[in-house]
């Protein structure tokens, strides 16, 4: 009996890449990025199952996903997804959802879409138990691990856990330095594919909070293991070892040449052109393409979750605001590109972001609103963590 395989992360993180080097292996068997409107399906099943009409109207079914920060609303999305179910009723979509996950895979993999033009149920899980039997090929006797890999949805993680309870998950973290250089090469290739650069470094810090999250659930222990792609990208076999272990599998050298699979990756997928096998071409190359300003604005979005996952600063921590940062934040608030998941003003997010930074250096006194903490940092033990890891003596709250 084959057991369910989830690959999550941020889209230009090296998703692909993982997900090649287990295509590789003739234990696994992977699909690639079916099921983004399921999971958008699924969030707004949950949303009217739970009867709060305010969250319903604010997230309506075309809205991106969310990184839920500076609005109670926000993280109380995030809650109701966290602590969801799986068998929820499928709602009007049942007809038009087969047909949206199709178009979807064949962005990736025309033939394994055909297959899915018929999948329906009651319930999101029959839906998802269909998709599952049709990730299947000519090596369907040997597959020990069959799933999806999918971005932008790590928190429906403990969901698919509850429903799955023989799942594994692996959530693929890369310096955001590196995927907003990514998505910048993409955009100038293809602009259609431009997107909000702000909403990017937002969504890759969500992630880590939502990750360390569920490294300290014990329900999920020993479910959930998250993967940097700079480790990989540099020592592939020392990889390879890490996924095989994690699975339980037989090492194969393989999967240092990642293979084309049920809409698996056949290559690296970067921006800058074909990568093969696995490199460490693309770890540092962000140093060379991202102007100063943009590295600047990245770590003041980001540099306390970088911190905190080991990438190292360019400069100091930035915690206060300058010219260069809100001229960077300007341009992407006038060519948001096809997609943003902030809903204040420039000024408002800004203004948001210097709050998290007197939260994270304040005095220890002056943090007494549990809700300020939950809009700011998404869950209040993640707060504690990264201050005790970017500001052990904090000083009173910068002015």
């Amino acid at each position: 009996m084959t057991k369910p395989l989830f690959v999550f992360g941020v889209a230009r993180a090296g998703t692909n890449l993982i997900a090649g080097m287990l295509n590789a292996h003739p234990n696994v068997e992977l699909a690639l990025d079916p099921l983004l409107p399921f999971f958008k399906a699924l969030r707004t099943a949950l949303l009217i199952a739970s009867g709060d009409r305010n969250l319903q109207a604010k997230f309506p079914s075309e809205a991106p996903f969310q990184d839920g920060y500076y609005d109670s609303q926000g993280y109380r999305l995030l809650d109701l997804v966290l602590t969801g179910r799986l068998d929820v009723p499928m709602g009007d979509e049942n007809e038009t959802l087969s047909a949206a996950i199709a178009d979807r895979a064949a962005l990736e993999a025309p033939e394994f879409a055909r297959r899915l033009r018929d999948v329906n149920g009651q319930t999101f899980t029959d839906v998802l138990d269909q998709v599952f039997d049709r990730v299947s090929s000519a090596r369907l006797s040997n597959v020990v691990w069959r799933g999806v890999k999918e971005v932008w949805t790590t928190e429906f993680i403990p969901l698919l856990a509850r429903a799955y309870p023989e799942a594994r998950f692996i959530i693929v973290r890369r310096d955001p330095r590196g995927i907003v250089a990514s998505l910048l090469a993409l955009a100038k290739k293809n602009p259609s594919q431009a997107a909000h650069t702000i909403s990017y470094m937002r969504h890759w810090r969500k992630e880590g909070a939502v990750g360390a999250a569920l490294m300290n659930d014990k329900f999920l222990d020993g479910r959930v293991m998250m993967l940097s792609y700079e480790t990989v990208a540099s020592d592939p076999e020392q990889g390879v070892k890490s996924l095989c272990a994690f699975l339980d599998l037989d090492l194969d050298r393989a999967m240092l040449y990642p293979i084309q699979g049920t809409g698996g990756a056949g290559d690296g997928n970067s921006s800058f052109g074909k990568i093969v096998g696995v490199s460490n071409i693309s770890v540092e190359r962000w140093r060379n393409v991202l102007s100063a300003a943009m590295i600047q604005t990245i770590e003041f979005f980001c540099g306390a979750d970088m911190r905190l996952e080991g990438y190292a600063l360019v400069g100091s921590l930035p915690t206060l605001l300058n010219e260069a940062i809100t001229e960077i934040v300007r341009d992407a608030d006038l060519s948001p590109g096809a997609w943003r998941s902030d809903f204040g003003t420039m000024e408002a997010n800004l203004a948001h972001e210097e709050a998290r930074w007197r939260l994270l250096s304040g005095a220890p006194e002056a943090l007494r609103d549990a809700d300020e903490i939950r809009r700011h940092f998404l869950f209040e033990s993640y707060f504690y963590r990264l201050r005790a890891a970017v500001f052990p003596n904090p000083q009173p709250a910068i002015s």
